[in-house]
C-alpha cells in the first residue's frame, strides 16, 4: 500500500485541530483552465473548486485538483501558524524557502528551498502521484498504470521552470503529459477517468 506523508499531515492539521477549519466551495473562474484556488482568514481556509471542471472534467482530474490544493493549504497553515516567526505583515508574499523552513520542522526535506511554491510543488510529483493512485485503486481503476498518474499528477504545474526543463518542448512526453491532463480535464474519449457530473453517487 502506497503511503502519502501529506496526507498524514494534512489529516493532522485540519481533522484534529478544532481550531483551523478548511472549507470547500464552488466558484466560476470564467475559464476551465484554472481549476481551483485555496486562502487564508485567520484560521479558515477556503479552497474553491471550479464550477465548470465539476460539470465537465473527470473524477481523476477533480482528485487530482484536491490533493493539489490540499499542499498548498498545508504550506499556507505554516505559513500562517502564530507560532512561526515568518508571520509578519510586512512579508504577505513569502518564497517557498520560508514556507519549506517550516514544512520541514515537520517533516522530511524536500528539494531546494529557494524555490516558488509550485517549484517547490514539482519536488512532490511522486507523492501526488501517489495520492491519485492510491484514491483511482479504492475506486475501480486498479487497471491504470502507475505511469498514467506519474504523468497526470503534474496537472498545475506545467508552467514551471523545473516541467520546462525535465520535458523539453517538442518531446514525446511532454506532449503525452500534456495530453493526457488536457483528456481528464475535458473527459474526452481517452481519459481514463469518469466526467464527475454523470457519477450516480447514491
Amino acid at each position: 500500500m502506497k503511503q502519502v506523508f501529506f496526507a498524514d499531515l494534512f489529516q493532522e492539521i485540519f481533522n484534529s485541530n478544532g481550531e483551523t477549519v478548511i472549507v470547500y466551495g464552488t466558484y466560476d473562474f470564467g475559464t476551465p483552465y484554472e481549476a481551483a484556488n485555496t486562502q487564508f482568514w485567520t484560521t479558515h481556509y477556503l479552497t474553491s473548486m471550479n464550477s465548470w471542471r465539476l460539470e465537465n472534467s473527470t473524477d481523476l482530474d477533480i482528485v487530482k485538483t484536491a490533493i493539489h490544493e490540499s499542499i498548498h493549504a498545508t504550506l499556507l497553515y505554516f505559513y500562517n501558524n502564530p507560532d512561526n516567526n515568518f508571520n509578519d505583515p510586512n512579508n504577505s508574499n513569502p518564497t517557498y524557502a520560508e514556507l519549506v523552513d517550516m514544512f520541514n520542522e515537520h517533516r522530511e526535506t524536500y528539494g531546494n528551498t529557494g524555490q516558488t511554491q509550485h517549484e517547490y510543488m514539482t519536488s512532490l510529483v511522486g507523492q501526488i502521484s501517489d495520492a491519485i493512485e492510491v484514491w483511482a485503486d479504492a475506486n475501480g481503476y486498479e487497471n491504470v498504470p502507475s505511469s498514467y498518474f506519474d504523468k497526470l499528477a503534474w496537472g498545475g504545474l506545467t508552467f514551471t521552470a523545473s516541467f520546462n526543463y525535465y520535458f523539453q518542448a517538442g518531446s514525446s512526453e511532454r506532449s503525452e503529459i500534456e495530453q493526457i491532463i488536457s483528456n481528464e480535464l475535458s473527459s474526452f474519449s481517452d481519459a481514463q477517468g469518469t466526467q464527475a457530473s454523470t457519477i450516480n453517487c447514491n
